[in-house]
């Protein structure tokens, strides 16, 4: 695998179901991404503070006794928030949001959006069709992730954007808001970064590759 300091980003997804210690997993993939994402939408505040803690601690010990590969740069930590605590003093980068939670706290039916706005974190939001975007690009959002590209188990038998698809999408993306970031999710490996990076994304999302 590549780092991921190269051009292209690469980002993971977390699955603690998908291997016997999710800690390690993280750890070992940590040289290679840009961004975890913390998709363990059970959690409670303690157990999400914990494991972010844990990781950072990891991070550190393999930063001090120089067990990563020559480039490494440690990556953001981004949490998948189910909005029902306050994570303001986790140690954490940025905060996704599903597409429903994202869309009740834009037509205000869920108390959080103050904290979106005032939050020094990155702010991304999941994305599945141009419709979904109109709903939620009120949000203070620094990037999207896109999903899904291709069909996956994850999500079985339902269709995904494909090239054209995601042209278009992300087409209108750009339309409204240039500066936003963009990133693909669903039924993709890392050779196909390359393809996606080139229509206009800024990476893949991945959560099969992992785990």
């Amino acid at each position: 695998m590549k780092l991921a300091s190269l051009e292209g980003e690469i980002w993971m997804i977390t699955d603690r179901k998908g291997v016997p210690d999710l800690l390690t997993a993280c750890l070992n993939a940590s040289p290679f991404v840009s961004a975890i994402v913390l998709r363990e939408k059970d959690w409670s505040f303690e157990e999400t503070a914990d494991f972010c803690n844990a990781l950072n601690e990891g991070w550190d010990k393999m930063s001090k006794f120089q067990v990563t590969p020559l480039g490494f740069v440690k990556p953001a930590l981004i949490l998948n928030w189910n909005g029902s605590f306050d994570p303001s003093s986790l140690p954490i980068q940025g905060l996704h949001l599903g597409f429903d939670l994202a869309f009740s706290l834009s037509k205000g039916l869920q108390d959080g959006r103050p904290l979106l706005d005032a939050s020094p974190l990155k702010i991304g939001a999941s994305i599945h069709n141009q419709k979904e975007w109109e709903a939620v690009n009120s949000l203070p959002l620094d990037y999207v992730i896109l999903s899904n590209i291709f069909e996956t188990p994850c999500k079985p038998h339902k269709q995904g954007l494909g090239l054209d698809g995601t042209a278009a999408i992300l087409k209108t993306i750009r339309a409204d808001n240039p500066a936003i970031r963009a990133y693909g999710l669903g039924g993709l490996k890392i050779q196909d970064k390359a393809v996606f990076t080139a229509l206009g994304l800024q990476g893949i999302a991945l959560r099969s590759a992992f785990f």
